[in-house]
């Protein structure tokens, strides 16, 4: 069995990428245990709370150390500089008998001698430079450069992303590996508990649902230009919006958005949740007219794989990966034209509810694309060691 090391992503830093590793987690140990035996690497920063949901996982296992904490200040100096650090993390790896080590944000240096998955969800630092800050554009494309120049097993999530990594970066000789991933559904919520999720926040019957982080480029002001264009003509639909209200790339952003928001007298028909439960998350979707995302940019979207486990009907923005996921299986719309986006809307809110009969059915719904997930990592593991081998 190959025991692959697997760092441990702080959910109020990056949900999604927290999301994305607790559902790998799952999938693999509910159909691939047999094979791999996943292990999670926490700091002494790393409360016991926040690995809650990866503790109910069966089949993983735990390893805390200082050399996995965060540090307050990180730098480019500190990203490079890595030799001592190296050597140890080097150390902890080969004590816990690690055969390969998924890198995710980070960086492991050069002579760690493991076999390195490193996974780049997306490229948008290339695509949407001018919502990076100079540091952070080069803290991204220097991090993105090491990996490449050690001979990490590149792994991706989309063919969208693959044709960007050839366009950005071409002539490449690292193995380039593209693992689609799929969601598998534990538990669904029932009508009961879905109704009082939508008590809990005070929920109108009807709303368009948008658990985006508050990202800039996940183009709320979008929503909220084409809110104000409907209201002006008499259409009160309403958006609930859930998710990190912190972009660390623009720290301003959410607490503008919200000022526009109060200013326009939208506040009341763009609903902000913060943060909340996964599990209220799958409720709000289910519960919605439609889940909405006008993402400018994506490696692979989890909210729209979510929505796909759940037949939730979509409202999607009109970019590359949004048809490469979904083909047909939405509606959608220019992402940078507000009445593009107002008149599906529109069109979507005055359809009678086609309410979606709940059933234990959902939970085997997505087998097809969930095995293709694990397939696909199963490849890309043999992959790896194949090419390392031969270095």
């Amino acid at each position: 069995m190959l025991r692959i090391a697997i760092p441990f992503i702080r959910k109020s830093l990056w949900a999604g990428g927290y999301n994305y590793l607790l559902n790998l987690c799952y999938v693999i140990s509910l159909h691939r245990s047999k094979e791999f035996q996943l292990i999670i690497f926490y700091g002494t920063d790393i409360s016991k709370k926040e690995l809650s949901d990866f503790f109910k996982i069966k089949n993983i296992k735990f390893v805390q150390s200082s050399l996995m904490n965060k540090s307050k200040i990180f730098t480019l100096i500190t990203k490079i500089i890595l030799f001592r650090f190296q050597k140890k993390t080097k150390f902890l790896f080969k004590k816990n008998n690690i055969d390969i080590v998924f890198e995710n944000a980070n960086f492991f240096g050069n002579n760690i001698d493991i076999p390195v998955i490193s996974w780049i969800p997306d490229f948008q630092h290339r695509a949407l430079p001018h919502l990076f800050s100079w540091f952070s554009w080069w803290k991204r494309e220097v991090g993105f450069r090491l990996q490449f120049a050690c001979g990490r097993s590149i792994m991706l999530s989309s063919l969208d992303a693959k044709k960007a990594l050839d366009h950005y970066y071409p002539n490449l000789t690292n193995p380039i590996n593209i693992v689609r991933f799929a969601i598998q559904l534990k538990k669904i919520p029932s009508i009961s508990f879905i109704n009082s999720i939508k008590k809990k926040y005070f929920l109108p019957e009807n709303y368009f649902y948008m658990p985006n982080q508050f990202w800039k480029h996940k183009n709320h002001d979008l929503v909220l230009q084409s809110l104000l264009s409907l209201k002006k003509k008499g259409h009160n639909v309403v958006v609930v919006s859930s998710g990190c209200q912190v972009d660390q790339k623009n720290p301003n952003y959410f607490n503008d958005f919200k000022k526009k928001l109060i200013r326009n007298k939208l506040d009341d028909i763009f609903i902000v949740l913060g943060l909340i439960p996964y599990k209220e998350v799958l409720s709000l979707m289910i519960g919605s007219k439609a889940v909405l995302n006008p993402s400018l940019y994506e490696g692979r979207s989890t909210t729209v794989e979510e929505s796909l486990a759940l037949k939730i009907p979509l409202i999607l923005s009109d970019i590359k990966i949004h048809r490469e996921q979904v083909k047909n299986k939405a509606q959608f719309f220019n992402s940078k034209k507000s009445n593009s986006l107002s008149k599906v809307l529109l069109k979507i809110w005055n359809k009678k509810n086609n309410k979606n009969i709940l059933n234990k059915n959902l939970l085997n719904s997505n087998l097809k694309r969930i095995k293709i997930f694990h397939d696909d990592f199963a490849s890309l593991v043999e992959k790896t060691l194949n090419f390392y081998e031969k270095k």
